[in-house]
């Protein structure tokens, strides 16, 4: 490869860092494979925006120079995003851009925005400054977060703890409902912050057997009563529903779920149309068949608006649309739905009036309900008050897959260009009860370095109990994020200092779908990743918040360059303890941090 050659894209809600992404060893090509086990060929990555990818950029530089590319289109057209080989036999890896009108036709297609290709000199941060400059004028962030009608607890700081009430495939009770408001309870009185309980598999067929999942499957009064013992503790409940995407039937459940009647009554005529007038049910995970919803439809938003209110009612306060944005624009042909035909701005327009309707619709029931997303894009930032993160356990179960480029790891590309305007949380099973640690820790502290709220739990029945050492560090990392939120969640991100800081290797087992199992032992991964993860805000006062996590098991010591006004005040706050380490300091400022085994130091810097 090319000396410092990287790429850097949008994946999902996440970013991506390709280093030496087309390496050649001996004469052959390497792609990613397995974690650590690279497989022969170019890699490739093709997206979609606006869903599947957040943001229209892609940027290619080496220790010369760098490559802008991206679109600067505010009126939402369907787009698609590619790096690798154009075409089969293409010997050389390329990044380009696929424009997807609407079809009209007879009819010309117009292309009324700026594709911009451009030159810039630095890392990452330095090209997506370029598009921050564009991105922060645009009608989506007419409104920071803080300005919104956010909820009084999502302003004050929280945690989230996740929890299974059902398993799969066997559907048989893991945690009642009762017991997952206990444990919450004792857990956030412990630590000291309020916690939101993510309740896994509570729906009638269990798990993601919706959108008519309700009644619960242990019964709206246990549900009901669940939600009424966290609000009572300062605690919030808070569960996940299917958007636009309608689960027909799961097989390989034990009793196995079949929704096909519901779904023929209210579901086929609104399901996406191909060319051909076929409106097809997939299959993905063994024995899963869904179809996706149209929502340019007044039936899809009707079905996510009844799923979402009933849970209100019935007490929860945080709901997640699953399977959206992710899923990305999809094009449609029913002329049956009143909409242009095919891909086109309409797509997300649709969604854009949908979220703007059923958020209106929750905050009548409840000023304090949240609603979030699985995944992001910037077009969807106004109507929604945080996003499924997955930077802290990519490699487990995140957008990390076979076939990528080489050099992978997650880089905070989204909340960089977007810190203030949205929050997220870590998402995607990042569990407490494993065996192992080191993974697990790093999972937090990225999470942390990367303005993303911690979460912990036991989505897995086996182990049945949390890790001590895991569970110790996970409750100094919600302290922490609590005592940091004016910038983990309003602040503007920076790009972090440099350290130097040891690598380490981290190892788990890669979550699959072969069996929605995590304990297969052929399934073992290790990478390497530094020891310290770090991250650095501005907040809307002007101070600079700093956060180091020390995520390994041995004490590190590094020197860091401390910026910010002229003359200001140092404070740092090491796992909760405040302390004043000067009073007034001219800055730049360099200092030396000697951390001890898995802790969390904040460094705030305040102009005087």
């Amino acid at each position: 490869g090319v000396p410092g050659e990287a790429v850097a894209t949008p994946i999902q809600a996440e970013g991506y860092l390709f280093t030496d992404p087309y390496p050649v060893v001996d004469h052959l090509p390497l792609r990613a494979g397995f974690p650590g086990q690279p497989h022969v060929g170019l890699g490739s990555l093709h997206q979609t925006y606006p869903g599947g990818l957040s943001m229209q950029l892609m940027l290619y530089y080496n220790r010369h120079a760098g490559l802008y590319l991206a679109a600067h289109d505010a009126d939402m057209h369907v787009k698609s995003f590619h790096m690798g080989p154009m075409g089969e036999g293409d010997a050389f890896p390329r990044l380009w851009i696929g424009h997807h009108p609407t079809e009209v036709p007879g009819a010309d297609a117009d292309f009324a925005y700026d594709t911009i290709v451009g030159v810039f000199h630095g890392d990452w941060y330095d090209g997506a400054d370029l598009y921050k400059a564009w991105a922060r004028r645009q009608w989506w962030c007419a409104q920071p977060l803080a300005e919104r009608d956010l909820a009084r607890w999502v302003r004050e700081g929280f945690g989230v703890w996740q929890m299974s009430n059902f398993h799969i495939p066997e559907i048989k009770l893991n945690h009642s409902l009762d017991q997952i408001a206990a444990e919450v309870n004792a857990l956030s009185r412990e630590i000291g912050v309020p916690l939101a309980a993510l309740i896994f598999n509570y729906e009638r067929g269990g798990a993601w057997t919706g959108p008519i999942g309700l009644p619960p499957r242990e019964g709206d009064d246990a549900f009901r009563a669940a939600m009424g013992q966290l609000r009572a503790a300062g605690n919030h409940g808070f569960v996940y529903i299917p958007g636009g995407n309608w689960y027909v039937a799961i097989d390989s459940y034990d009793p196995p779920f079949d929704s096909w009647a519901e779904y023929e009554a209210r579901g086929q005529a609104i399901t996406l149309t191909t060319a051909a007038g076929e409106k097809p049910v997939s299959s993905w995970y063994a024995g899963w068949h869904s179809a996706w919803l149209c929502p340019g439809t007044e039936g899809n938003r009707e079905i996510l608006a009844e799923m979402l209110t009933g849970l209100q009612r019935l007490g929860c306060d945080w709901i997640q649309i699953d399977n959206f944005p992710c899923g990305g624009p999809m094009a449609c042909f029913d002329p049956a739905h009143g909409h242009p035909r095919g891909h086109g701005p309409w797509y997300t327009q649709a969604w854009r009036d949908t979220l703007a309707d059923v958020r209106a619709r929750l905050k009548a029931i409840n000023p304090d309900a949240v609603l979030s997303t699985e995944g992001i894009s910037e077009v969807y930032i106004p109507y929604l008050d945080l996003y499924d993160h997955r930077a802290g356990n990519m490699e487990y179960f995140g957008h990390f897959w076979e076939g990528q480029p080489m050099g992978g790891r997650t880089i905070p590309l989204f909340n960089y260009v977007y810190g203030g305007y949205l929050g997220a949380y870590l998402a995607a099973y990042p569990e407490t009860n494993r065996p192992e640690v080191l993974y697990w820790t790093r999972s937090l502290g990225k999470a942390l370095a990367q303005g993303v709220v911690p979460t912990g739990g036991r989505y897995w029945p086996i182990p049945s109990a949390s890790n001590p050492v895991t569970l110790g560090f996970y409750k100094k990392a919600i302290r922490a994020a609590r005592d940091a939120w004016k910038y983990l969640m309003f602040g503007e991100m920076l790009k972090p200092p440099v350290i130097d800081v040891p690598e380490i290797e981290y190892s788990t087992l890669k979550f699959t779908g072969e069996c929605l199992d995590h304990l297969l032992e052929k399934n073992r991964f290790a990478i390497r990743d530094v020891a310290v993860e770090h991250g650095a805000w501005r907040a809307a006062d002007g101070s600079i918040g700093y956060l180091f996590a020390n995520v390994s098991q041995q004490p590190v010591t590094f020197d860091v360059a401390l910026a910010g006004p002229a003359s200001a005040r140092v404070e740092q706050v090491v796992d909760g303890q405040r302390s004043v380490l000067h009073p007034r300091a001219a800055l730049p400022l360099r200092h030396t941090m000697a951390m001890a085994p898995l802790s969390v130091t904040m460094i705030e810097v305040t102009e005087v």
